[in-house]
C-alpha cells in the first residue's frame, strides 16, 4: 500500500508545483514592476510575501494575483521606514557588484560578504513580514524580526541552504529564469519552511 501512496504524492506535488508556475510567474512581474522604483523594493517584496500566504491558503484567488498584489503595495508603500531599508539594502547590493568588478582578492571578500548581509537582511525582513502577518498588528520591530530568525538555528540553516541552491539551480538555467520566477520562487519557497 505505500508503494502506491508516495508516487501517488509525488504526482500530486509535481502538479502543484506545475499549477503554481503561472502565478509565479505573474507575481514576479509585478513585483519587477513595483522594484523600478528602488525605494520600493522592500514594500514590493512585503506585498509578494502576503499575496503568496494568501495564495495559499485560498486556491480559489489565483485569478485575482495582480488585484491582490496591487492593493497590498498601496498599503504599504506608507511605511517610511521602509524607504530607508530599501535603500540600505540597495546599497549593499550596488556596493557588493562594484566590489566584485575590482580584481584585488579583498574586495572579492568583501563583495561576497556583502551579499550575505543583503541575503541575511532579506530574510529578516521576511520573518518581520511573518510575524506581523501573524499577529494582524503593526510589524514588530527589526531586532524582534532578528531574534525570531534566529530563535530556530534549524530553520536558518534551511533557509539559507535553500537560498543558495535556488540561486545556483537558476544561475544555471540562465538569467532568464531569474527574472523571471526569481523572488516569487524563492519566497514561496521560503514559506514552506518557515510553516514547517
Amino acid at each position: 500500500m505505500r508503494l502506491r501512496t508516495a508516487p501517488q504524492r509525488f504526482n500530486q506535488g509535481v502538479i502543484r508545483g506545475i499549477q503554481w508556475i503561472p502565478l509565479l510567474v505573474a507575481l514576479q512581474g509585478w513585483w519587477l514592476l513595483y522594484t523600478i522604483p528602488l525605494v520600493t523594493s522592500v514594500a514590493a517584496t512585503r506585498a509578494l510575501i502576503e499575496v503568496l500566504i494568501l495564495l495559499r491558503g485560498n486556491d480559489q484567488q489565483e485569478v485575482r494575483c495582480g488585484q491582490l498584489f496591487r492593493q497590498r503595495i498601496r498599503h504599504l508603500r506608507k511605511r517610511k521606514s521602509d524607504w530607508f531599508f530599501s535603500g540600505l539594502m540597495d546599497l549593499l547590493v550596488i556596493d557588493s557588484l562594484i566590489l566584485g568588478r575590482i580584481q584585488l582578492p579583498i574586495s572579492q571578500m568583501l563583495s561576497a560578504g556583502l551579499l550575505v548581509i543583503f541575503v541575511l537582511c532579506v530574510l529578516v525582513l521576511f520573518y518581520q513580514t511573518m510575524a506581523g502577518w501573524q499577529t494582524g498588528g503593526p510589524l514588530p520591530q527589526l531586532w524582534v524580526s532578528f531574534y525570531l530568525f534566529g530563535k530556530q538555528p534549524k530553520k536558518v540553516l534551511a533557509h539559507v541552504l535553500w537560498t543558495f541552491c535556488f540561486a545556483f539551480v537558476l544561475a544555471l538555467f540562465g538569467p532568464v529564469y531569474l527574472l523571471v520566477l526569481g523572488m516569487s520562487g524563492w519566497v514561496l519557497g521560503n514559506l514552506f519552511i518557515y510553516q514547517k
